[in-house]
């Protein structure tokens, strides 16, 4: 019962997957993988329009991390040379007496200089990386392309907006493919084919000792590679193999409750002004109203930790949800669990985020409580006065 009930809940936020990547900051190929890369042995398919907004977000940071990467790599060739010896009938720097002396009834001279950095190998890895990416990519713009009529039809006014987001994604990923082309043409090609295993372990040897650019770029490839893969939805995830796209359950908990909020204020007559997915600015009337999401307060009790304003603002409580305005403030902890010693801490921390931000009122968001076992007096309180 417990198990159907939970997947039920799953399925119901599947259609809130499209938000995951902007809610919670995640801006590049390597945060991606860090926050999605994982396994799980059953799982629920996000919805249509969900997974084609989800692959066209992840496409374009791909593209991007790639374009900076290359980007990059040229400034490198240009600021940087490598020191070699070089053989021609003119001295190119100072002469290499003993090794011309072997040369010289040639009519040639040994000499020193510098030479493009791009004979290294990381460079002829880089335009495979770009080239494979490209193509996949490609791949997830043609599929995306292909549905959008099936969108289109789509006239519910939840999905309109995403509809309409999802056509300038897919515009600004055609413009930021052809700046990589042009990017990718200035590589040095490569004199040998490489298999897909092949090329992953070239690039893992060299990634110890390579420059920033290098390291994008294996991750903006790794994660083309697995842009064409279902994207599923589940409770948790294992990180013994990185081969599914996994959303969690209670990262999508939180957005729900956070966009729950955000509605409740619209219908009562306030109308966004600005901000961004994490910080969005309500007004009405002279009225002025703030809703965050997994954000910290401008009002927090720690300004400094030993003098130290920067370690400051890294350890600051951050809500799950919460609203601040000049007349108070409340935050939300959301717990996406039935188990009552897992509420419990989660009011505990609640507590805590109202201690630090002074507020007016502290929320324990969860679905509901079971009714098994509490463990101690505090679960049973829990039980008896939370739901």
């Amino acid at each position: 019962m417990r198990r159907s009930l939970l997947k039920k809940r799953l399925r119901n936020l599947t259609i809130l997957g499209r938000y995951y990547l902007d809610h919670y900051g995640i801006s590049n190929s390597a945060k991606v993988i860090r926050a999605l890369l994982g396994y799980v042995g059953e799982g629920l398919n996000v919805d249509e329009l969900s997974r084609s907004y989800l692959s066209i977000t992840m496409a374009n940071l791909v593209v991007n991390d790639l374009v900076h990467a290359v980007t990059a790599s040229l400034n490198d060739y240009v600021r940087y040379r490598e020191f070699r010896v070089t053989y021609d009938e003119e001295a190119w720097g100072p002469v290499d007496v003993a090794r011309t002396i072997s040369v010289y009834p040639s009519g040639l001279y040994a000499s020193l200089t510098y030479l493009p950095t791009n004979r290294s190998p990381e460079y002829v890895l880089l335009r495979e990386m770009a080239v494979r990416s490209l193509k996949l990519i490609n791949k997830v713009r043609n599929n995306v392309v292909g549905i959008k009529p099936k969108l289109g039809e789509i006239g519910d006014k939840f999905n309109e907006p995403m509809a309409g987001e999802l056509e300038s994604r897919i515009n600004a990923l055609g413009d930021a493919i052809k700046r990589l082309r042009g990017l990718i043409n200035r590589l040095p090609k490569p004199s040998i084919r490489y298999s897909g295993d092949e090329l992953l372990s070239e690039v893992r040897k060299l990634l110890p000792y390579s420059p920033s650019w290098f390291i994008r770029a294996y991750n903006a490839y790794l994660l083309s590679i697995h842009l064409l893969k279902p994207i599923l939805i589940a409770q948790r995830r294992l990180r013994i193999s990185r081969r599914d796209l996994v959303l969690l359950g209670w990262r999508l908990y939180e957005i729900f409750v956070y966009t729950l909020l955000l509605s409740i204020f619209i219908e009562n007559g306030y109308r966004i002004v600005s901000g961004n997915p994490r910080r969005i600015l309500l007004i009405k009337g002279t009225e002025e109203v703030l809703v965050l999401f997994n954000s910290a307060l401008d009002n927090s009790i720690i300004s400094d930790v030993n003098g130290n304003t920067g370690i400051a603002e890294r350890i600051r409580g951050r809500p799950d949800a919460a609203v601040s305005s000049n007349e108070r403030v409340i935050v939300v902890e959301c717990k996406f669990s039935s188990n009552p010693t897992y509420i419990t801490a989660g009011r505990f921390k609640a507590m805590a985020y109202m201690h630090e931000y002074n507020a007016n009122l502290g929320i324990v968001a969860f679905p509901d409580l079971a009714v098994g076992m509490a463990y101690d007096e505090e679960d049973k309180a829990q039980k008896a006065y939370g739901a």
